[in-house]
């Protein structure tokens, strides 16, 4: 077998790219200047879903060039000690084979830039990750999370028989003095309605495994029925937390990110970016961030016109392919229309009603180079711009670094 291996030419030629780093090259005689080309957008990792107890399909935004896959075991690593051991390709979707999964254990899977798509563009190394759960043949409770006071939202691993729900709600009990009232099914997700939540109380929602049954008819798992939640706390916790407005050349991977700093997940209905004009504090832009759902805690959301980046990042578009966020001193709030949650200037303070920005102004975000300003450390808002941004790596859909 070692043998084997260190005589193989794909092998040998799988082995060179994933330890040699590409280098572009170029002659320079210190006259001309280098010539260089923009390299077309790589392709991202979109989500990861386990079919069967040793399956696992991994679906890209793009079509995959199976050439591209030499050896799945080493372009393809899954975490807590699944292996991967070979893959086919479907158009988007890579479906590898692995060891047997751990039921409901949550992996993540990583693909290499060595997979390609049909146009030969490489995986993106920012958006090349996915998380799952492993396969349960019995449908199971995933998570529970407050949509409002007195919603509920609990979600399954497989679609529900419609039938098999009572309206009353009474499959479903909550502990802590919280009450179901009713229930509605919407695919794989039970919506229930409570009494009153106590905000940011501790609950455990638990299904009744009897008489509730998948899409199949089959019982769910008795030993994965319950979830725990907290009372909602309604949008408190969103805060923006990177900014790319003034991109190289033209500006068409312009970016806000959104990041849930609460415990609890939060549902984005209501929820609005407002851009604002620092010349004379009204908004020129409006984007209503409801069609991304529900944010989980600690999830990203981008709002921009850059390509999706996958892995579990919610994404809403912009609205305009270039030049949507105006360079400064302009200004962004995020908001309800009751409450401003959050608010970013930038390039300068100015007035507007509501104010825009907390204490001085973020740092420039410079069109010389390809970077952002963010909130370092990732996350932490001390309710002043300037100290709270610096100018750092574009990390969109992940956590800050300088």
């Amino acid at each position: 077998m070692i043998k084997y291996f260190f005589t193989n030419p794909l092998r040998i030629a799988l082995i060179f790219l994933l330890t040699v780093p590409l280098f572009s090259c170029a002659t320079d005689d210190g006259d001309d200047p280098v010539s260089t080309t923009a390299a077309s957008a790589a392709t991202v990792v979109l989500s990861a879903e386990s079919t069967s107890t040793t399956m696992v399909d991994v679906t890209f935004d793009r079509d995959i060039n199976s050439a591209s896959i030499i050896d799945a075991s080493v372009q393809f690593i899954i975490n807590n000690g699944l292996t991967v051991s070979g893959a086919s390709v479907t158009g988007p979707v890579v479906t590898l084979t692995t060891n047997a999964q751990s039921a409901g254990a949550s992996y993540t899977v990583t693909a290499h830039f060595t997979v390609q798509d049909t146009n030969g563009d490489p995986i993106d190394d920012n958006s090349n990750a996915a998380v799952f759960s492993g396969f349960n043949a019995l449908t199971y409770v995933v998570s529970a999370g407050a949509v409002d006071a007195n919603t509920v939202e609990v979600l399954f691993s497989r679609d529900l028989n419609a039938g098999s729900i009572f309206s009353n709600g009474s499959q479903f009990t909550i502990d802590n003095g919280l009450t179901v009232t009713g229930a509605i099914i919407a695919g794989n997700k039970v919506i229930l309605t409570t009494t009153a939540q106590t905000p940011g109380a501790s609950y455990m929602v638990t299904a009744d495994a009897i008489t509730i049954q998948d899409i199949n008819t089959n019982a769910i798992d008795p030993a994965a029925n319950t979830a725990s939640f907290t009372g909602f706390l309604g949008a408190l916790g969103l805060i923006i937390n990177e900014i790319d407005y003034d991109n190289l050349f033209t500006d068409t991977a312009e970016f806000v990110e959104i990041l849930n700093t609460s415990a609890s997940p939060i549902n984005l209905s209501g929820v609005i970016l407002s851009f604002v004009n620092g010349a004379d504090g009204l908004v020129y832009r409006v984007v209503f961030l409801g069609s991304a759902g529900v944010l989980a805690p600690g999830g990203y959301l981008i709002v921009g016109n850059i390509s999706p980046p996958g892995g579990g990042t919610l994404f809403v578009n912009i609205g305009s392919p270039s030049s949507a966020i105006q360079d400064g001193p302009d200004g962004i709030r995020l908001e309800t229309s009751t409450l401003v949650l959050d608010s970013v200037a930038y390039e300068g303070t100015f007035a507007s009603t509501p104010p825009t920005g907390e204490g001085n102004a973020a740092p420039i975000d410079s069109s010389l180079s390809n970077k952002s300003i963010c909130r370092i450390p990732n996350g932490v808002d001390t309710d002043d711009n300037s100290a709270d941004f610096q100018t750092c790596t574009i990390t969109a859909g992940t956590a800050n670094t300088p």
